[in-house]
């Protein structure tokens, strides 16, 4: 009963030959076409009626209500259409993607997905058209692939159009969530989310999901709610500004935000009105239906106690509130944040959860990363104080330390050392030793910045270009890879820093650094800041590390991070992040805080296609 449609988009725009395989998934139901099973698949009301005996049969309901009422049959997606799809899909899964394939769908939804993202079982059923500007995309694309990610029920099956949804509908082509999408870097030639990052619970990663499967050039199509009522399928976490949707894709370019057909406020606002009306008691609908517009904008101070406020249900009053307000307590954990007291990260005290610390030194013969000689390595402390202390007697690059170490471990792993003296490099704050060393003498395009705050921004201030990481004065696009080693804890704005670093970066760039990670932090914390008046503000004691640039004066610490900051820098910047961590005698890698985080820009155009 299936037949290609050729759903003509309502615009001028639209090119009036379409090329795009499209079949009908719901027909108004005749006594020529009636099939059992695709009515009660079209109409929920009549399949529960009909489960709970209330009713004989669809076939019933039909001659008696159907037929005069104009009824549908939902009618299956073609077998044939659907096989060569996933034929076309299965090469763009990643690697070790776990996928179940049952030859109808591709499932891709775990257990512990399901965990992670409360994904549950539901009975809603999303469904909507695409409109003029959705029906463009997918014929501009009609000889490759788009996917819908979110793309509820359809009740038109594309042949380009890859449905990828957390709900097995007929349609649905592969199952799995928006923060985990199984594809390939690249995949799509255009990506689709409508109305479905309100209902998904990290948004943020979710945008650079699908920021990361398009191909570059590829189009993005993404609707998001700002005034409209709690729609949950079955969760609703976030709605969002114009400005909040731009910076979910600030490295797209080309990007523009508009309100056109039901976008436009009068929708919100009849929406809204309608949700309030229904959320009364029957006796209350009538008195509020009556109200004009002058008596609902009279002060509200003089309708705070009319029957129509007071008599709105909870759900109603949930759904369109004003705002929410949240109330809650702190945990008393072991992992409690100790804003009132000091921390020195160079000598951290074990907690109780870590194994005692050794009286003894220690000590390692290693294969060095930096300089790639076997070196004995000792400190004489245990430990707890290797980070900083755990040095070579005879070193040729002045004495490396263990983060320093670690940073080159992670550095060699994703550029060969054989290979780098042909990077563009920018190093802030460098400590002229070890890793910073063996750069300078071996690579022409590395560049070296310190922080002179007195002195003209982009100049040279002996061998270092001075630059304020907040806003640098290096052109886009300008290195291959940036690094800094524990300088992110003394910056105000971290993540604006991260934010120029990205600027800076070449498309497919790195941005490699070490900052010191309190294992008994779950959260980071910011621990001095400017107000609005310009006075620096400092939570508890201050605290002050070594600064290469000012050795008599040290660099006050202004964040305290916990495990939390990969999470803060993939919401706050362009980045995704992996942070690799280190226990090895073999690299000369010992001690607390070995963590190194491994930042890349994705390769995205950097001027409109």
């Amino acid at each position: 009963m299936n037949g290609p449609v050729n759903e003509q988009p309502s615009s001028p725009r639209a090119n009036a030959s379409r090329r795009t395989n499209a079949y009908a998934l719901q027909a108004l139901a005749t006594d020529e076409n009636f099939d059992e099973q695709a009515y009660l698949l079209a109409n929920a009301d009549v399949a529960a009626a009909v489960h709970k005996g209330d009713c004989r049969s669809g076939r019933a309901h039909f001659d008696n209500f159907g037929r005069t009422e104009g009824r549908s049959l939902r009618l299956p997606v073609p077998s044939e259409q659907r096989r060569e799809k996933l034929l076309r899909l299965r090469p763009l899964l990643r690697e070790g993607a776990a996928i179940h394939d049952d030859g109808e769908r591709l499932d891709g939804l775990s257990e512990a997905l399901r965990a992670t993202f409360a994904i549950v079982p539901t009975h809603n059923v999303s469904g909507h058209s695409y409109d003029a500007r959705a029906l463009e995309l997918i014929e501009r694309h009609a000889d490759g692939l788009v996917l819908d990610c979110g793309a509820g029920q359809r009740d038109v099956y594309y042949a380009n159009v890859v449905n990828y949804e957390v709900v097995a509908y007929d349609s649905t082509d592969v199952l799995g969530v928006a923060e985990r999408l199984p594809f390939k870097d690249d995949s799509f030639d255009a990506v689709l989310s409508l109305s479905v990052l309100e209902h998904v619970k990290d948004p943020f990663q979710a945008a650079r999901e699908l920021m990361r499967v398009l191909k570059p050039g590829g189009e993005l199509m993404c609707v998001a709610p700002f005034l409209q009522p709690l729609h949950g399928y079955p969760h609703h976490y976030y709605n969002m500004t114009a400005q909040g949707l731009r910076s979910l894709f600030e490295p797209l370019t080309d990007v523009r935000v508009e309100v056109y057909g039901a976008l436009r406020p009068l929708w919100s606002l009849h929406w809204l009105l309608g949700r309030y009306l229904a959320g009364l008691p029957h006796d209350h609908r009538e008195g509020f239906s009556a109200l004009t517009v002058a008596e609902l904008l009279a002060p509200l101070s003089t309708q705070e106690t009319r029957p129509y406020v007071l008599s709105l249900d909870a759900d109603a009053t949930t759904a369109i509130a004003s705002a929410h307000a949240l109330f809650a307590c702190k945990p008393v954990v072991a992992t409690s944040m100790q804003s009132a007291s000091p921390i020195t990260p160079e000598i951290a005290a074990p907690t109780p959860a870590q194994p005692a610390a050794k009286a003894s030194a220690e000590s390692a013969q290693s294969l060095c990363p930096i300089c790639d000689l076997r070196v004995d390595f000792s400190a004489p402390d245990d430990y707890w104080t290797c980070r900083e202390l755990l040095k070579a007697a005879a070193c040729p690059m002045g004495s490396c330390i263990t983060r320093e170490r670690a940073l080159a471990r992670a550095l060699f792993s994703v550029h060969p050392r054989e290979r780098i003296g042909a990077l563009a490099i920018h190093e802030a704050a460098p400590a002229g030793r070890g890793l910073s060393s063996w750069l300078q003498k071996n690579c022409p395009g590395y560049v070296k910045s310190g922080y002179y705050p007195d002195r003209t921004f982009g100049e040279m201030v002996g061998r270092l270009r001075n630059e304020d990481l907040h806003a640098q004065t290096f052109a886009d696009a300008s290195f291959d890879l940036v690094l800094h080693l524990d300088v992110l804890e003394h910056l105000l704005d971290p993540f604006l820093a991260l934010r120029e670093i990205h600027r800076t970066l070449k498309p497919g760039g790195y941005c490699m650094f070490t900052a010191p990670t309190y294992a008994q932090r779950e959260k980071s914390e910011q621990v001095a800041f400017v107000t609005d008046d310009g006075t620096l503000r400092i939570v508890g004691t201050p605290e002050y590390h070594g600064n290469p640039q000012d050795p008599g004066g040290g660099a006050l610490v202004t964040w305290r991070y916990g495990y939390d900051l990969p999470l803060l820098i993939m919401r706050n910047t362009g980045f995704d992040v992996e942070v690799r961590r280190w226990q090895s005698r073999h690299d000369g890698i010992m001690g607390l805080m070995t963590e190194t985080y491994i930042l890349r820009r994705a390769r995205m155009p950097t001027t409109p296609p």
